[in-house]
């Protein structure tokens, strides 16, 4: 019995080890990929909804918008959506200080207009009063009112408590490397600050670098055309792709996987990539 146990151990061991491996010739891969993938003329750039579901996130919505609205990208061709998920805090309140904003800076508005029905297409906000009952995921439910509302050739996601560095959905939607790509999964990672003076304590590392672990794996399964994991935090997706999939139809039972589950869905139910943006400007 001892001498089984052993041996199964050991089997275990070895399938684990190739399981690690294949992944690792997969991450290679996307990251060989990224590196010799031509940069996409100015001209091409899709246009681009980018869409925030948020439900109480006061704290960190609108950094989150403002890293959004200071992409570098060709001015016209970038939209943001946040949806408010029947927020109990000032979500709302914090993103249309922002639409404010950006009316008032708009050229040719007098400041004395504050009043105005509407602010530059830049940024809208949506209400979501009505998903209090929860008969289904909401988050899923909040991303597909926006989608409907979406003029963006190309869906980006992220969540409220993140922020996008500048370049982000330009090397995003670079990963689109043809009409056959209809999904791009996104590295996203944990910000170390710590507390002052003392960095990041040994739980949060811990949690990053499992993180950074999950990331990769799921980088590596997308090499391999075997996609896996993805984190909705930087997904990408061809709007007209959601819609013939019936957006989360099929998945919207299950109270996550408005990343993963929709990346499954694009692989292995179409003829159409997927890919992993390995662009470390993207994270």
């Amino acid at each position: 019995m001892t001498a089984l146990f052993g041996l199964l151990l050991v089997a275990l061991g070895v399938a684990y080890a190739a399981r690690l491996g294949g992944w690792a010739v997969g991450l290679r891969r996307v990251v060989a990929e990224a590196d010799a993938r031509p940069a996409v003329p100015e001209a091409r750039l899709p246009t681009v909804t980018v869409v925030v579901p948020a439900r109480n996130e006061e704290a960190t919505i609108g950094a989150c918008v403002d890293s959004v609205l200071a992409q570098d990208y060709p001015e016209g061709r970038l939209d943001l959506i946040v949806v408010d998920d029947d927020s109990q805090d000032a979500t709302a309140a914090v993103v249309m200080e922002r639409m404010r904003s950006l009316f008032l800076a708009a050229p040719g508005l007098a400041a004395e207009e504050p009043d105005a029905p509407e602010a530059p297409d830049r940024l809208t906000l949506l209400r979501f009063p009505e998903n209090r009952r929860r008969e289904r995921a909401h988050k899923k439910a909040a991303i597909e009112k926006a989608v409907a509302r979406a003029s963006g050739e190309i869906i980006l996601t992220t969540d409220a408590d993140c922020t996008v560095p500048p370049g982000w959905a330009r090397a995003m939607v670079s990963a689109f490397d043809g009409p056959e790509t209809a999904f791009v999964s996104g590295p996203v990672a944990y910000r170390l600050d710590g507390r002052p003076g003392r960095g990041p304590g040994l739980f949060v590392r811990l949690q990053a670098m499992d993180f950074f672990g999950l990331m990769a794996c799921g980088a590596g399964g997308i090499g391999l055309g075997q996609p896996n994991l993805a984190n909705g935090a930087s997904v990408a997706y061809r709007r007209e792709t959601f819609a013939a999939l019936g957006g989360f139809s099929g998945v919207d039972h299950v109270t996550s996987g408005d990343d993963e589950l929709l990346m499954q869905k694009v692989a292995y139910q179409t003829p159409l990539d997927v890919r992993f943006c390995a662009d470390r400007g993207a994270t």
